[in-house]
């Protein structure tokens, strides 16, 4: 199992008894107004089936990782999943740590992770386009908007326009080594 470390994070694979934990972060309005399946109000049963599936595979096309925060607590979450467009990244983090950085910490030891494990030279992500503060993320990440889709989500009960977005192995790289020699400087 991959534990990924950071300097203020621990990103650990997802388990079956964090269910409830899950459910509870997800019934906050904030967070599931971001993301497409989420039944409201969400129980842990309904967490399950996707747990379940996420657990059993572990492979890099279907895995997601708790992102702790503070130890053993859950702070949000990253989920690499298989689409038709290729590997998808989502994330959410509760709404007390929005605005600190951990995010962005997350999604770089994630990305590094990902890019350093796999031989694929891109990854893609879809973000609802009122979501500025993910589209914001995205873009210091590296990634490109290509397009826009349309999603069914849940939480809102309606239409929600999503924007395409594609990740580069080359340009995730390129951006780091740039902003590492920014803060060599």
């Amino acid at each position: 199992m991959t534990y990924i470390e950071t300097k203020n994070l621990l990103l650990r694979p997802v388990e079956i008894g964090d269910a409830a934990n899950l459910a509870e972060a997800l019934n906050d309005f904030e967070i599931a107004r971001n993301l497409k399946n989420v039944p409201t109000p969400c129980r842990p049963k309904d967490v399950l089936a996707w747990l379940g599936r996420t657990v059993h595979d572990r492979s890099r096309d279907n895995i997601a990782f708790i992102v702790e925060v503070e130890p053993m607590k859950l702070g949000g979450l990253i989920d690499f999943g298989k689409t038709d467009r290729g590997v998808n990244v989502g994330y959410w983090l509760k709404k007390q740590y929005w605005g600190k950085g951990h995010m962005s910490e997350a999604m770089h030891a994630a990305l590094d992770w990902y890019f350093l494990e796999d031989d694929r030279d891109f990854i893609v992500s879809d973000i609802f386009e009122d979501n500025f503060a993910s589209r914001r993320l995205q873009a210091k990440l590296g990634f490109e908007e290509v397009g826009t889709c349309q999603f069914n989500c849940q939480t809102r009960g309606e239409t929600v326009t999503a924007v395409d977005t594609v990740l580069t192995r080359q340009a995730y790289w390129n951006l780091r080594r740039e902003r590492h020699a920014e803060i060599s400087h």
